[in-house]
């Protein structure tokens, strides 16, 4: 499990990207702490990679730290098991060093901060479908997969 170290707290930063659905490289998790009406919050600021056609742009998305099953499963969990792949069971551990560099699909939506700005950011992460592998048979009659 990644250390997590007090630090500075930062402002957010200002990535743009369209709104949209996206194939995304996670690359990692953030414990923060945010202040809404005067109390203190811990969250989750989670960062994916998506690839563009001229760079690598990063962006992220906020959940609670609550990590919870049950009748309506926390937001961070449902992230979680798009990681994996699979539904977690309570009680498991989770060691997000492994899934870093896990492809996942995020969709993207912009977010009007308090100074009026717009950022982009992860609303939703669905575990990456797999692709269909077809196979086919030659003229000569040998089997041959194609994707």
């Amino acid at each position: 499990m990644p250390e997590y170290v007090v630090g500075e707290q930062r402002g957010i930063e200002l990535v743009n990207i369209e709104e949209g659905v996206y194939e995304a490289t996670f690359k990692g998790i953030e414990e923060r702490s945010i202040t809404v009406d005067q109390e203190e919050r811990k969250i989750l600021e989670w960062r994916f990679s998506i690839e563009t056609e001229n760079s690598e742009v990063v962006v992220t998305g906020i959940t609670s730290n609550k990590i919870s099953v049950g009748r309506q499963p926390s937001k961070a969990y449902k992230w979680f098991c798009a990681l994996v792949g699979r539904e977690l069971k309570s009680g498991e551990k989770i060691n997000t060093d492994e899934l870093v560099g896990t492809k996942v699909l995020v969709e993207v939506k912009y977010k009007k901060l308090r100074d009026g700005s717009l950022v982009s950011r992860v609303v939703d992460v669905k575990k990456l479908p797999k692709k269909e592998v077809k196979a086919t048979k030659t003229k000569s009659g040998k089997d041959v997969s194609t994707t």
